[in-house]
């Protein structure tokens, strides 16, 4: 059985408005957070840390798959 269900990027964000930022010269201010590669579920591999994508063909696997995570900032003036 192959089956697993992946969240594979998610992104977080929130934009902050008001009469505070306009006396500071910003018109918007956003914070974001983004992932990708985040979880495997539903897989023998999953346990492993191992892509379930990642099979060579030849019975051997690869590295796992790499978390990343990006945050931010995003003013507008």
């Amino acid at each position: 059985d192959g089956s697993y269900l992946r969240l594979k990027t998610a992104e977080v964000a929130y934009s902050f408005k008001g009469a505070r930022l306009k006396r500071a010269g910003i018109s918007s201010f956003k914070v974001y957070l983004s992932g990708y590669n985040l979880l495997t579920l539903f897989s023998e591999l999953a346990e492993y840390d191992i892509d379930p994508e990642g099979n060579t063909g030849d019975g051997t696997y690869t590295y796992p798959n790499n978390r990343i995570f990006n945050f931010g900032i995003n003013l507008t003036f």
